[in-house]
Order: C-alpha cells, then sequence, then structure tokens
C-alpha cells in the first residue's frame, strides 16, 4: 500500500489530498495561495500538513502555483509540447515542515522566449490535471480542455501530448469586479443564476464590450430591479463571451472533444454558449468533484515516473 499527500495550490487556494494507491481518501483545503506570498502559502501548507499528521503518506507531491516565484519554492517551467504520462518531479526538501521527502512537478511554457508575448503561454498545475484525466480515460484522439479557475486557460492535447495552450484572466477579473467596484453592492456571488440573462449578457458584451456591460447591472439592480439570478446570469455571460474570443482560434479546427473542467457554473454557462456557436462540438462538462479528482490523478502517475528515474539512477 502506498500513500501520498498530493497538494495542488493555485492563486488563491491550496488543498491537500490523502491519496492512497491512486485513490483520495482524504482532503483538507486552505485560501492561501500565490497571490498571498511565499509566507502565507508556507503557513498554510503548515496548517495542511499538521491536519493530515498520521497519514502515514510515504512523500508529498506538489503541482500548482506553489512552484511560481510568489510560491513556497520556483521550480522553472519545462518546454512544450509535452507527453503527459512522462511528468517528471523534481525533490526539494524542506525539514521545518516535513520530514516527508517533497516533490515538485513543474509547469510547462509554450513559445519561444523573444517572441510576441501574445504567442506563448506558461502554465502551473493544469499539466498535472491533465495528466490525471489522460490516466483516467484514455490518450487517445484530439481534445481542447477549457480550465475554468482563477485563471482560464485553452489547453490542447493530441494523443496524449500537450501541444499548446492560452490563458486569460477571467476568473479573477470577475472576483475583482464582483468584490472590489461599486457592482459589490449588485452582484452578489451565487451559484444561481438564469441562462436566459446569461445569453443576453454574452450577447451585449460581443456588441458593446464588457465594461459598458458591467455597469448595465447597476442598471439591472436600481432601476429595473431585476433578481439576484437575472444579475448573476448577465454578468457571467458576459465575462463567458471573453473566454468566446478566446476559444475561437482553438475552434476553428475541431477537436474530436471538448472538455471543459473546474468551477461548475462557469462550465455550464460557457458549455451552453459554444453549443450554439458550433453545434457539431462534441462537449463534456464535469462535475466539480470529478474537477477535483484530476490533480491526485496526476500527481500519483507522477510519482510512479518519479520511481523510475530512481531506478534508472
Amino acid at each position: 500500500m502506498v500513500r501520498l499527500l498530493a497538494v495542488d495550490s493555485g492563486t488563491t487556494n491550496t488543498r491537500l489530498r490523502l491519496v492512497e494507491d491512486g485513490r483520495v481518501i482524504q482532503s483538507f483545503q486552505a485560501q492561501a495561495g500565490a497571490r498571498d506570498g511565499p509566507k502565507a502559502i508556507a503557513s498554510a501548507l503548515s496548517a495542511l500538513l499538521h491536519e493530515a499528521r498520521g497519514s502515514r503518506a510515504q512523500a508529498v507531491m506538489f503541482s500548482g502555483m506553489i512552484t511560481s516565484p510568489t510560491g513556497l519554492i520556483e521550480i522553472p517551467h519545462v518546454p512544450g509540447p509535452l507527453p503527459l504520462d512522462r511528468l517528471r518531479p523534481l525533490r526539494h526538501d524542506f525539514p521545518n515542515l516535513s520530514k516527508l521527502p517533497f516533490y515538485f512537478i513543474p509547469g510547462v511554457r509554450m513559445g519561444e522566449p523573444g517572441s510576441s508575448p501574445a504567442s506563448g503561454d506558461i502554465i502551473r498545475g493544469e499539466e498535472t490535471e491533465l495528466a490525471g484525466y489522460l490516466s483516467l480515460h484514455g490518450v487517445s484522439g484530439r481534445r481542447l480542455f477549457v480550465h475554468l479557475g482563477s485563471h482560464h486557460k485553452a489547453l490542447q492535447v493530441t494523443d496524449g501530448v500537450l501541444t499548446g495552450s492560452s490563458t486569460a484572466m477571467t476568473g479573477e477579473l470577475f472576483m475583482a469586479a464582483a468584490e472590489h467596484t461599486l457592482l459589490s453592492s449588485s452582484l452578489q456571488l451565487t451559484d444561481a443564476y438564469d441562462l436566459d440573462w446569461a445569453m443576453e449578457g454574452a450577447k451585449a458584451a460581443e456588441k458593446e464590450g464588457l465594461p459598458r456591460v458591467l455597469f448595465a447591472l447597476r442598471l439591472m439592480d436600481i432601476r429595473e430591479k431585476l433578481p439576484m439570478g437575472a444579475r448573476m446570469g448577465w454578468a457571467l455571460g458576459a465575462f463567458a463571451q471573453q473566454d468566446i474570443m478566446m476559444l475561437t482560434p482553438w475552434l476553428q479546427t475541431l477537436s474530436d472533444q471538448v472538455v471543459l473542467y473546474g468551477r461548475e457554473s462557469f462550465a455550464q454557462i460557457l458549455a451552453f454558449l459554444l453549443a450554439q456557436r458550433w453545434p457539431s462540438l462534441d462537449l463534456t462538462v464535469l462535475t466539480q468533484s470529478e474537477s477535483d479528482a484530476l490533480a491526485p490523478a496526476g500527481a500519483w502517475l507522477a510519482y510512479q515516473n518519479r520511481e523510475e528515474m530512481d531506478h534508472d539512477r
């Protein structure tokens, strides 16, 4: 029996899962991420490891923004394209946090240094999630994955190889608008939304632009007295339209399947909009629990690669 602690850390949250023989048996979470800096992440990680004491784990596997300059330790990106079954974790121990060996899965960079910033991309964490998905569902075919979190990402995978990606700050901008602008009094974050209003918000954003459409939320609230579900739908649709613009170049050559995962409410709206515009797409929306299972599955796969590397030595 092999037990691992799989840690995936994003911009705002850090999660730790106890994985036994590839299966998650316990989960912990802290609200700290790369946005908060190394000290906050170290403190959150210390608390999570304390919660998981007595787990009898053999190692800790890390993926995501915890390997960034504002994470626990900076691990350089590896160049893409990248076969996702060959993730190579690097060992860097932190005896002040745990006596267990720490393994960090590098992120991936796309494009050559010195080229236009708009033509390249970097990812941290999604490579591990995609490896987890392929280990569960098979590697054959051409898939476009759309990750929906603090950042939204388009990720092209062909026969198990990550061949391209692009990133938008959609999730962070949505949260910033909802919490740190005048809209905070008109937009309460909730999973309840009106899909018809999401469609209207997307159409308006395509025609008039996001800033104008966001201000219209104030009119929907103060003048029209529309319910929160309508306002939430309008806002989500407007932001989803921005992702449609990012995804369009990837969808001009259709993939065998488009897989949306991460924030489930946003994924459902985006899937609806995509189906309206590209009816022939084979769309799959993962549930929240299915999305949450990807990083631990990828970390488990990477741990097996670590064993192979040690054997090769």
